[in-house]
């Protein structure tokens, strides 16, 4: 893929116990014209090895809005893996990846003082 405008790597775990690392990247969203002649936007889109590479990713009618599908494409493919029994950890953690956060992390309760956390 060229042009990668943001990527990331997360630890995986099957179903069947085995381990592996994902990998997505997501394209710099780029200008096509549509059938009814009017301009939008696509980002390409991988999510290796859990999808497949799509060139037209996430489409909008401006660039935001391809870059925004093309984040919720990404979180739908981790959450379909995770409903089939697979687990997705941050990089090099054991830290399992909130999906349904905006920033994919988990509450940080590190950040709270140890004298107010329950121990």
């Amino acid at each position: 893929m060229n042009d990668i405008i943001a990527k990331a790597s997360f630890d995986c775990i099957d179903q069947k116990g085995h381990v592996f690392v994902t990998f997505v990247e997501i394209g710099v969203p780029k200008t096509f014209e549509t059938k009814s002649g009017s301009t939008d936007y696509c980002c390409s889109l991988a999510v290796l090895p859990l999808s497949v590479y799509r060139e037209k990713g996430a489409c909008g009618t401006d660039s935001l809005m391809a870059l925004s599908f093309a984040i919720e494409n990404t979180r739908q493919i981790l959450r379909a893996f995770v409903k089939l029994g697979g687990l997705v950890y941050f990089t090099g953690t054991k830290t399992p990846l909130d999906i349904d956060s905006p920033t994919f992390q988990t509450v940080a309760e590190h950040l709270v003082n140890p004298q107010f956390r329950s121990q």
